[in-house]
């Protein structure tokens, strides 16, 4: 279901490549500032169509998206715990 509100997203106002690119650069720092910059937004509009069309916020987003990937490297069992971490934008493994 989540994946289908995804897709609603990506076909409102060009955020396929927003999206895209949190992905491809998961490991870096993200602020809200930052991401709604890149989609030519304010802040505010932008974590409010996000929330509408997602339900959830453009932070957990994120998050959901850093969890999956340290999941996938965890299952892989090719790195240590600390190395996930870094490997998916979680750079306080504490």
């Amino acid at each position: 279901m989540l994946e289908k509100s995804y897709q609603r997203l990506a076909n409102n106002n060009g955020i396929t490549h927003l999206l895209s690119y949190i992905k491809e650069n998961i490991r870096e720092t993200f602020n809200l500032e930052q991401i709604s910059e890149k989609a030519c937004m304010s802040k505010a509009h932008f974590c409010r169509m996000v929330k509408q069309e997602l339900g959830i916020t453009p932070m957990v987003y994120i998050l959901q998206e850093r969890l999956t990937l340290a999941k996938k490297h965890l299952q892989m069992g090719k790195y240590q715990i600390q190395e996930v971490c870094y490997l998916s934008g979680f750079n306080n493994p504490t």
